[in-house]
C-alpha cells in the first residue's frame, strides 16, 4: 500500500451535515462599559479616493497604516477588505480610487460590497466633487443616497461617513465648509431610523498637515487614524458592530503534520503550488476568510490576495491545490465544518471533497483535494488566529 492509499482508507463520498461553527465571538458591551475595554471582530472596508488609497503618504498606506496598528494594539481581530491595494502595509485592501466621485463610487461599490461582505465602512468621499466643481450644490444628497445604498446593500454594516479634511485652496474649503456641516443631520436622520451611521470629525487636521494642499502628509494621516480610531471605539461600544465567523487574518494548520497551508517561495502568481511548511509568520502563510454564501468561503491569501484553488476546478481525488485569483466556477470557495475537538475540515463547493494533506510530515508536500476519510487527521485543520 503506498502512502497515498494508506492516507486515504475507509474514505467516503458523502459530506457530513454539519453546522459551520464561529470562532471567538466579537466582544460586544453594554455602551456604559469604557470603549477601549472592548475589541471586536472587524471586516473593514475604507471607502473613497487617493486620500483613502494612501496618496502622499511616504509608504502609500496612508490613514490605514496607523490605524491598523492601533486597532490591533487594543485586541482587535482585523481584516481590511476591497479589490484595490496600495502601501506597503500587511493587509493593504481598500476601496479608495484616485479622482473617483460620490456618484462613482456609487457605481461600483454594490459589488464590493456583496464580495466582501464587510462589517464596518470607513467612508470619506465628497473632495473631488467639491475640488472638480462637480454639482456642488446637491453634493450633500449624493453622499445621503450612498450611505443609503451601502445600508441596502450590506444589511446590519455600520458605516463611519468622516467630515472632510481640510483643504488649502479657499474657495474648495468653503464649499467642503458647507459640507462638513450637512454631514451630521444626514446621519442623524439615519440613526433616528435604527441604523449604525456615525460621524467622525476630522476636524484636528490644519493646513500645516497637508502635503500638497490636499492629500495630507504623514502626520495628516496619523490624525486621521485617531479620528477613525476614536469612531470605531466609539461604535463598537455601542453594541453596533455585528458578530462575524473568522474575522481577521489566520494560520491554517494541518492536525498530522504540524505544518501550515503555505504558498509556495512566497509567490504572486496564479497556479503556484499550495503546500504544507513549519509556520514562521510570514505572509504567504496567513489567511483571510471572505463568505461568499451558505456557509462557504474565499480563502485569500494575505501576501498574494489569490485564493485557495482546485486546479482546473477538477472534481477528482487528488487534484491538487493551487492559488488564484477568484472566480465563479466554486472551486475556489470551502465550507469549514468544526469538529468536536474544535479543527476544522474544509469542503470545496465544486467537488464536494475535503482539502488534504497527501504528503504527511514532508515539508513543501503539495495539498489535494479528497473524498472525506472518516475524519482523520491529514483532512482536518487547526485554524489559528494572528
Amino acid at each position: 500500500m503506498n502512502e497515498e492509499t494508506n492516507m486515504h482508507f475507509t474514505k467516503r463520498k458523502t459530506i457530513a451535515a454539519s453546522a459551520v461553527a464561529a470562532l471567538a465571538g466579537s466582544l460586544l458591551m453594554a455602551a456604559g462599559t469604557t470603549a477601549h475595554a472592548q475589541s471586536a471582530g472587524l471586516r473593514l472596508m475604507a471607502v473613497g479616493d487617493s486620500i483613502t488609497a494612501g496618496y502622499r503618504s511616504s509608504t502609500g498606506n496612508g490613514y490605514r497604516g496607523p490605524l491598523w496598528t492601533e486597532l490591533i494594539n487594543q485586541g482587535d481581530a482585523l481584516d481590511f477588505v476591497g479589490s484595490q491595494r496600495s502601501g506597503v502595509m500587511f493587509d493593504p485592501d481598500n476601496e479608495g480610487y484616485f479622482g473617483d466621485r460620490i456618484d462613482q463610487i456609487a457605481g461600483l461599490i454594490n459589488g464590493e460590497l456583496a464580495l466582501y461582505q464587510p462589517n464596518v465602512v470607513l467612508l470619506h468621499i465628497g473632495t473631488n466633487d467639491l475640488g472638480q466643481n462637480y454639482q456642488v450644490s446637491t453634493a450633500p444628497n449624493r453622499l445621503a443616497s450612498l450611505i443609503d445604498q451601502i445600508l441596502a446593500a450590506d444589511p446590519g454594516v455600520t458605516i463611519l461617513v468622516a467630515q472632510l479634511i481640510c483643504n488649502s485652496t479657499g474657495w474648495v474649503q468653503t464649499d467642503i465648509n458647507n459640507f462638513n456641516s450637512q454631514i451630521p443631520g444626514i446621519v442623524q436622520a439615519r440613526v433616528n431610523a435604527g441604523k449604525h451611521v456615525y460621524t467622525v470629525s476630522m476636524s484636528s487636521l490644519n493646513l500645516g498637515d497637508l502635503n500638497d494642499g490636499l492629500h495630507p502628509n504623514d502626520g495628516g494621516y496619523q490624525k486621521m487614524a485617531d479620528n477613525w480610531d476614536a469612531g470605531i471605539r466609539q461604535v463598537i461600544a455601542n453594541g453596533w458592530v455585528s458578530h462575524i465567523d473568522f474575522a481577521g487574518v489566520f494560520e491554517i494548520q494541518n492536525q498530522y503534520s504540524g505544518q501550515v497551508v503555505d504558498v509556495s517561495g512566497g509567490s504572486t502568481s496564479n497556479n503556484a503550488p499550495i503546500v504544507q511548511w513549519p509556520y514562521q509568520g510570514t505572509s504567504n502563510q496567513l489567511w483571510n476568510f471572505i463568505p461568499t454564501s451558505n456557509g462557504y468561503y474565499q480563502i485569500k491569501n494575505a501576501g498574494s490576495a489569490l485564493d485557495l484553488n482546485v486546479a482546473g476546478a477538477s472534481t477528482a481525488n487528488g487534484a491538487k491545490i493551487v492559488q488564484w485569483q477568484f472566480g465563479n466556477q466554486g472551486n475556489d470557495q470551502w465550507q469549514p465544518v468544526r469538529q468536536s475537538d474544535g479543527s476544522y475540515i474544509f469542503y470545496n463547493r465544486n467537488s464536494g471533497s475535503v482539502l488534504d494533506n497527501p504528503s504527511g510530515t514532508t515539508q513543501a508536500g503539495q495539498f489535494d483535494q479528497w473524498g472525506w476519510n472518516g475524519g482523520q487527521s491529514n483532512q482536518r485543520f487547526n485554524v489559528i488566529g494572528r
